[in-house]
């Protein structure tokens, strides 16, 4: 199937779609529709022309797969009273022109749900008032029970759960806007409370509660504040319990890491003991769970007090022995103290900022400016030629006067946003074309350098404000632009961390040794910023000038503080066993390159000291057969006759297992095809857990553990606008392109600078950060490398109602919070190896099309029925789909 047609990113399957709802078992290419009657609804063949029948489906081909193209106008007489109620549903099609204007196409409507699209030369809308759209809103279940053939109207029990898609009275919709609006400035909620999904998760059910007994009483629904109060202890308890059964099987397994950690609140001056749990289940899936909050008492925070709380909170979820568990925390004195008689891990994240802290002279006192330059450098020559003696300096008084001078912009850097913050002037920046100014925190790992990019991007405009009140403005925009060019790398990897719903152990090894090679010189820094920094391809933009970077020289102060950093790498960073392990489990990265032979065989024998462990356990539960007993198809395998010499041979792969007993080096050994492998190395095991059980409990094991104790959600707070999410990818986006670039990546803004569609073409991973796009109505996905659909796509459940996947993972499997986008009306997935479409599908309540061309799907969800505005489903090209017998009795079949 070629995509590469003239419209940029089709996801229509090549053979069309059929108006029969007939099924045929001898054919592997299934289309269904529920709508056969919509695509000529009250037209007669007769009546329309061949000519015009083609234009007429081009038009509805291109409204469905080509929307950044082609819109549908509102009737701008639609609001008149007078109006048929048929234009709530229907517009004119219309193609933008080369400046992207909506130019309106003349003769022809379409509907806004389905964009079934008729001619349309006279007044008359008799026949757009019987489409199937319109009936559908007047009988929600008309579709459904024509199918059963009952000529009942009662409304079904089964649409009380399932809610429908409606067009609510412009009245109903200002009032909820009123009410909502009112609740939010009286009792001062973030107006983020709207989009919360518990709160409408509760709304919902009210919804469906009221619609199976009528209008009641809110009062007999909601309860009072006292009462949820007292039943948060027995939802605890019966959550607790839950979680028991869950970790009680991961310690068992080996699997189960804790990350504990103290904070303080400073209001109510007490301490807790956070304590969040990491594991791999049966499926192969990673959890990370905030297990609680433990009240830490008011006693010193030493390493004996910390394991008896440690052991008190736990003992709440009935883990006693903790031998069989991993730590992860940080390298605190009380912590390192408390965990050594435990297996523990150093936090990487804590290290990495611990290393930019100290490069930076945070914690060293202030002194005064004449004190720091008496003992400074006064030969320029002296820094090029005794670069030890830079890296060792450790005292601030020692360090050379240009690299004063970049302390001192940082610290001015400081004061700026503390006094714009104070006097309240963001918003004055703001009016002059810039960004609010971010604070700078300690234990935001990454706040030092928004900060620095903030003050960037609004350069000029803070300039302008402070000359408007007679303020200065000391700050060098050079040594701003140098400092965020050294940081960047540090920003990168610590967000690549800060994960929780993948493994990250792995990512340490690659990020740390990526990290030392780009600080090893100003050429391999300007590399990797060109590589991962592109901005918006603006004239005036103030960003860092990619282009120019090579006639940018070095400053000396910034290269005294490139050359510490590199100093501090190497020597406050050192790589454990298992961060070797977890790269040589990863099928991507198995081989180890830029490792030494050293380092490789001390992982691999720490690798198979966990499947001895892994074996011993087995054993002593008596459920385990050895796998070298038997082959591959389950038959107990011949003896290999001894022989003269044999026992001094040296075999070609080990000198101490043989390939068809040693686990690991068949692993090793095994070909693999690197383009359908998946970043998520579970997903391997998964798949091979057969033909490698002892290795894949151990990998289990390993990537249970996080390579960060504090695992960050994607905070969307950092950016003030759609266009600074933008300039925050990694790659080139175009904006509004006239003509769609092959293989670029682009989005369609408004008038408003809201991004209302995006479409992300050949990525090697997806930036959760455009899941803060509020405003995205579709989203387009295609032609990626292994790529895993993030958990955090269920923020954008607001405002898209078009999601579309193409050729991204040769066996893509959908997370649970995709099913959460209950606004989106058209769903493609595409050529993405899906086997299992989950039931959780019929959570889309408001799906009208799905297309699931070129999966490997053998089974449909009988869920799928419960959609019931489901207009159109395509499942060409699914081999192993032979029959839909458990859809029999649907509206499907």
């Amino acid at each position: 199937m070629d995509y590469n047609q003239s419209d940029q990113h089709t996801c229509e399957p090549s053979s069309s779609i059929s108006s029969s709802s007939t099924f045929t078992s001898s054919t592997s290419s299934l289309v269904t529709s529920t709508s056969s009657s919509s695509t000529g609804s009250g037209i007669s063949s007769s009546t329309v022309s061949s000519n015009e029948n083609d234009t007429r489906e081009k038009i509805q081909h291109h409204l469905k797969y080509n929307k950044t193209e082609y819109i549908i106008l509102d009737n701008p007489n639609s609001n008149n009273k007078k109006s048929s109620v048929c234009w709530r549903s229907f517009g004119f099609p219309a193609k933008r022109d080369i400046n992207g204007v909506p130019q309106k196409i003349k003769n022809f409507v379409s509907c806004k749900n389905c964009f079934t699209t008729y001619s349309y030369a006279s007044n008359s809308t008799t026949f757009l008032n019987k489409h199937n759209c319109l009936s559908s809103d007047r009988k929600p279940n008309s579709t459904l029970s024509s199918s059963y053939n009952t000529s009942s109207s009662q409304t079904l029990i089964t649409t009380y759960g399932q809610p429908k898609t409606v067009r609510l009275p412009d009245s109903h919709s200002k009032d909820m806007k009123d009410l909502l609006v009112r609740w939010i400035c009286k009792d001062m909620r973030p107006f983020a409370t709207v989009d919360d999904d518990g709160f409408r998760k509760i709304a919902q059910r009210c919804v469906s509660i009221g619609a199976q007994y009528g209008n009641i009483d809110i009062n007999q629904i909601l309860r009072s504040s006292s009462t949820i109060s007292s039943h948060i202890h027995e939802l605890a308890d019966t959550e607790r319990a839950r979680l028991k059964n869950l970790l009680s099987l991961a310690t068992k397994n080996g699997s189960l890491c804790l990350c504990p950690d103290l904070w303080t609140d400073s209001n109510r001056q007490c301490s807790y003991l956070g304590i969040t749990a990491s594991f791999v289940d049966d499926e192969y899936h990673l959890h990370n769970i905030d297990l609680c909050c433990h009240p830490f008492p008011n006693v010193r925070k030493t390493a004996e007090n910390i394991i008896i709380e440690l052991e008190k909170a736990l003992s709440r979820f009935e883990i006693f022995d903790l031998h069989g568990i991993t730590f992860v925390s940080d390298r605190g004195a009380n912590f390192l103290k408390a965990l050594k008689r435990f297996q523990a891990y150093s936090c990487a994240a804590h290290r990495l900022n611990n290393i930019v802290k100290r490069c930076f002279f945070v914690n060293e006192k202030s002194k005064k400016q004449d004190d720091l330059e008496e003992n400074v450098f006064t030969n320029d020559d002296e820094l090029e030629e005794d670069i030890e003696a830079l890296i060792d300096v450790t005292a601030l008084s020692d360090i050379p006067r240009k690299a004063l001078h970049v302390l001192q912009n940082i610290i001015e850097c400081k004061k700026l946003v503390k006094y714009v913050k104070k006097s309240g002037i963001n918003p004055e920046i703001k009016e002059y074309g810039g960004v609010s100014l971010k604070q700078s925190i300690n234990v935001r790992w990454l706040s030092f350098i928004n900060l620095l990019e903030s003050i960037d991007r609004s350069f000029f405009s803070i300039r302008k404000v402070l000359a408007n009140k007679k303020k200065t403005f000391a700050i060098e925009r050079e040594v701003v632009q140098g400092l965020i060019r050294l940081l960047l790398p540090f920003k990168e990897l610590l967000t690549k961390l800060q994960t929780s719903k993948t493994p990250s152990i792995h990512l340490v090894l690659i990020g740390i040794g990526s990290l030392r090679t780009t600080l090893s010189s100003f050429d391999m820094l300007l590399e990797y910023e060109k590589k991962n920094k592109i901005y918006f391809q603006e004239e005036n933009l103030d960003s860092l000038d990619i282009n120019s970077s090579n006639s940018i020289q070095e400053d000396e102060g910034l290269r005294f503080f490139r050359l510490r950093l590199s100093h501090l790498m190497e020597e406050m960073f050192s790589f454990e066993p298992i961060h070797y392990a977890s790269n040589m489990l990863h099928p991507k990265y198995r081989h180890l390159k830029k490792t030494s032979s050293h380092d490789k065989n001390n992982c691999k024998y720490f690798i198979r000291q966990m499947m001895k462990l892994v074996i011993d356990q087995e054993k002593s539960s008596s459920t385990f057969s050895l796998h070298s007993s038997t082959n591959h198809d389950g038959e107990s395998c011949p003896k290999k006759r001894k022989y003269f010499g044999e026992e001094y041979e040296t075999g070609n792969v080990s000198d101490e297992y043989d390939m068809d007993d040693d686990e690991l080096e068949r692993y090793l050994c095994k070909r693999l095809d690197l383009t359908n492998l998946s970043d998520n190395p579970l997903d391997f095991w998964k798949n091979n857990k057969i033909e490698f059980p002892v290795l894949a409990k151990v990998a289990c094991q390993i990537f249970s553990v996080p390579a960060t104790s504090a695992c960050s959600p994607l905070d969307c707070s950092i950016y003030n606008s759609n266009k600074e999410i933008i300039q925050s990818l990694p790659f080139r986006v175009d904006i509004n392109p006239r003509v769609n670039s092959p293989g670029s990546s682009y989005a369609r803004v408004d008038y408003g600078g809201r991004v209302t569609d995006f479409t992300l073409t050949i990525v090697n991973t997806i930036p959760t950060s455009i899941f803060c796009l509020d405003s995205l109505k579709s989203l387009t996905i295609e032609y990626g490398t292994s790529l895993t659909i993030p958990p955090e796509i269920a923020r954008l459940r607001s405002y898209l109602t078009s999601l579309c996947l193409i050729e991204i993972s040769s066996s893509l499997t959908l997370p649970s919070e995709l099913f959460n986008l209950t606004n989106v009306v058209s769903l493609s997935i595409i050529f993405c190896g899906l086997e299992t479409l989950p039931g959780a599908i019929s959570q889309l309540s408001a799906l009208s099309e799905l297309d699931l061309t070129g999966n490997r799907l053998t089974s449909i969800p009988v869920t799928l029925a419960q959609i019931f505005l489901l207009r159109t489903l395509v499942l060409n090209a699914n081999p192993g789909l032979l029959s839909l017998d458990n859809l029999q009795g649907t509206q499907f079949c």
